[in-house]
């Protein structure tokens, strides 16, 4: 019967807005003094374990101030349980309470991510606690944490913008495979995938993290972490336009038009093409800041000297005049 009462007063302890718990557990209260009595214990050690400590649990030492508490002769202004079965009731609710509270705690670390996943066919967004603002490609995970001590996140699948909110005490880390990212305030892209990570600043300045080396990067740079290794390279150039479909400014810095072109059809949903392999491998600097695909376009034209031959819907070629 013990079993049954612990079983019977922690299900409701546990989900205690459930009206049809809350209706069986008022008839049992209203069956007498007891009852009320033994409630009152359990509820106060279930609200208690919400405070233990951030330390690790000892189980140990719990037991150990238990019994104290339960072997030392109770103050005379105390009122003295009676003896018999009563004590044994209260104990068959108040021992798994504590020992279910000392379970929740080690998996509270766990438990506190909040998992998100992109619906959006395009580009989905979300606003975290902090205020920070996150962008995501479509299918891209993530999971977070933000409290008064910490702000942290995981980036488990497909790619993500990310606009941090400044916050001088509380660092922002975002983990990738292998490898961890840490700010203060800025703006920059990660993209994750089976073999790789790679980073790419937007503004700002980040830390790029693994297997016990570190990268500091600013706007433009790019850091890629190894999911196998954890291995950190920084390679040369400035990628700011890998932020581009973040933030809809695409910024490109001494980049060969091939590249151009492939970003900005993955951007606008097109395709865009030249057969002409000397002006696919020609440089330009340029930047579309929310800019429509044909202000794009005519801009391309009329610094390369091109025509924009529309094939289709939605294939365009770029060809020498």
């Amino acid at each position: 019967m013990e079993n049954d009462l612990s079983k019977f007063i922690t299900d409701y302890l546990a989900d205690s807005g459930n009206p049809e718990k809350l209706r069986e557990l008022n008839s049992w209260l209203d069956a007498g003094e007891e009852n009320r009595r033994l409630f009152e214990d359990a509820k106060r050690v279930w609200e208690a374990s919400r405070q233990l400590p951030p330390e690790p649990f000892d189980m140990q030492a719990g037991w150990n101030r238990l019994n104290d508490h339960i072997t030392q002769p109770a103050p005379a202004t105390v009122h003295q349980m009676k003896p018999g079965r009563t004590w044994w009731k209260v104990a068959a609710v108040i021992l798994p309470l504590i020992a279910l509270a000392g379970y929740w705690w080690m998996k509270g670390t766990d438990s506190a991510w909040i998992t998100y996943t992109a619906q959006h066919t395009v580009k989905d967004s979300l606003r975290l606690p902090d205020g920070s603002d996150v962008f995501l490609r479509p299918g891209a995970t993530v999971q977070y944490k933000i409290n008064d001590r910490e702000r942290s996140l995981r980036l488990t699948a497909g790619e993500a913008f990310f606009k941090i909110s400044q916050d001088a005490q509380r660092q922002f880390s975002i983990m990738v495979p292998k490898g961890v990212v840490k700010v203060l305030g800025t703006s920059f892209n990660i993209s994750t995938s089976a073999g790789f990570s790679d980073v790419t600043v937007w503004d700002g300045k980040v830390s790029v993290e693994g297997n016990g080396k570190k990268v500091i990067l600013t706007a433009g740079n790019m850091a890629v972490v190894n999911a196998a290794t954890g291995d950190v390279k920084q390679p040369e150039g400035n990628f700011a336009y890998r932020c581009g479909w973040g933030n809809s400014d695409l910024s490109f810095s001494n980049q060969s038009l091939q590249v151009v072109l492939e970003t900005l059809s993955s951007y606008y949903r097109v395709d865009l093409e030249t057969n002409d392999q000397l002006l696919r491998e020609s440089r330009i600097t340029v930047r579309f800041s929310h800019m429509p695909l044909d202000e794009a376009l005519t801009v391309l034209a009329e610094m390369l000297d091109l025509q924009v031959h529309r094939r289709s819907g939605f294939e365009y070629e770029l060809i020498r005049k």
